[in-house]
């Protein structure tokens, strides 16, 4: 069976944001979150994979991580992040917009708000 993986280029090297920089808290958090479930996305699933954790499977993306201190505790397996990006999709889903009812109902105009409601 050949292994695939993400296209990286030959002398490609992964760079993330340090977490001492200057970025909030927030951004800092969300890169390791965004570049996980990115692979993740990425992998097709198979019996072989969904149990094992991604720093197995992507090395490089997670030394990465580790060396701008960024990366979690323990790296969750492929399957546990499937499933959240699938909750993702599903809340996501759940809050978007109704395409039924029309655009000046959808939006409130703050016009015609009171203080109180701002």
């Amino acid at each position: 069976m050949k292994n695939f993986s993400v296209y990286r280029k030959p002398n490609q090297k992964l760079k993330y944001v340090p977490a001492n920089s200057t970025h909030m808290r927030a951004t800092l958090r969300a890169i390791p979150t965004g570049v996980l479930l990115c692979l993740a996305r990425l992998t097709s699933p198979s019996l072989d994979n969904a149990d094992r954790p991604i720093n197995t499977i992507y090395p490089n993306h997670a030394n990465a991580l580790c060396m701008e201190h960024l990366s979690p505790k323990t790296f969750p397996t492929l399957a546990q992040l499937w499933e959240e990006e699938a909750d993702r999709q599903l809340h996501k889903k759940r809050w978007s917009t109704d395409t039924d009812t029309p655009l000046e109902d959808r939006y409130c105009d703050p016009t015609t708000r009171s203080n109180s409601e701002i």
